[in-house]
């Protein structure tokens, strides 16, 4: 029962091996590119939120010298 065992690893780690050493596969043939597909993409989800208070904004000098 153990040989079976140990006849198995051995056969196991020679084809890990023999796949470690072995030369990479040949390039797979270009293929000209297909069509392009048009995605549609659905309009993005607005989430309603509370409205926020409008800055104050505080005017001291409405013509300054910069704007002249």
């Amino acid at each position: 029962m153990s040989n079976m065992c140990l006849v198995r690893v051995l056969a196991v780690t020679v084809l890990i091996a023999g796949c470690a050493t072995s030369p990479p596969p040949a390039p797979a043939p270009v293929l000209p590119p297909p069509e392009p597909v048009k995605v549609v993409t659905p309009p993005p989800v607005v989430v309603a939120q509370p409205p926020e208070p409008a800055p104050v904004v505080v005017v001291t000098n409405p013509l300054s010298e910069d704007d002249q």
